[in-house]
């Protein structure tokens, strides 16, 4: 509820000028860490330790435009955003009348939502169930160093140079091939936090 105003017990009209803050907030990341809590809590075969990558976004009830292309766009383009705008509206109750004026605020996981559209009468939303879909993000544990004789022993996956493009790091120089192989894990488990 904006606001109820009662003007029943007066003759003349009711002017009021309300401001109010409209936002829109959106998180990716938000959306990352309680999709991992509520995935754990469920004993969805998610390690509690690791990261998840929310790939897209489905609902199971009719959800106001805005607040679905919310979040769409939050896990598409991976948003961190906050916005907000200051509306000022005037409203007129009638004489003998009374006027309340109801808006949208909508929180959920990862978007947080005041909309600027008012109305005479509320619109309570029902409840919103939002499937995501994820997948378990690979870490990069280690890297394995290969070395060969010949450039047949190159391993399946491995790293490349970032500057040159080439993955045998040893390329120019006299010896062994070498290859560098990354080791993945899905968890978070014994990693150090570098500053």
């Amino acid at each position: 509820m904006l606001y109820d105003i009662d003007n029943t017990n007066n003759t003349g009209p009711y002017k009021r000028t309300y401001e109010f803050v409209t936002s829109m907030s959106q998180s990716y990341s938000s959306i990352q860490k309680e999709t991992l809590q509520r995935a754990t809590s469920l004993g969805m075969g998610v390690d509690a330790s690791g990261v998840l990558d929310v790939v897209k976004v489905g609902f199971k009830a009719n959800v106001e435009h805005s607040i679905s292309s919310a979040y769409e766009s939050t896990v598409e383009q991976r948003i961190e955003s906050n916005s907000t705008r200051k509306t000022v509206e005037e409203f007129n109750v009638g004489p003998h009348s009374r006027q309340a004026m109801y808006r949208l605020i909508y929180s959920g996981p990862g978007v947080n939502y005041a909309s600027e559209t008012v109305s005479t009468s509320p619109k309570p939303m029902s409840d919103v169930i939002i499937n995501f879909t994820v997948k378990q993000k690979p870490l990069l544990k280690d890297i394995k160093v290969v070395y060969s004789d010949t450039p047949s022993g190159i391993p399946n996956e491995l790293l490349e140079d970032s500057v040159y493009g080439k993955s045998d790091i040893n390329l120019g120089f006299n010896g062994q091939f070498v290859w560098l192989v990354p080791i993945w894990t899905t968890s978070k488990v014994g990693f150090k936090v570098l500053n």
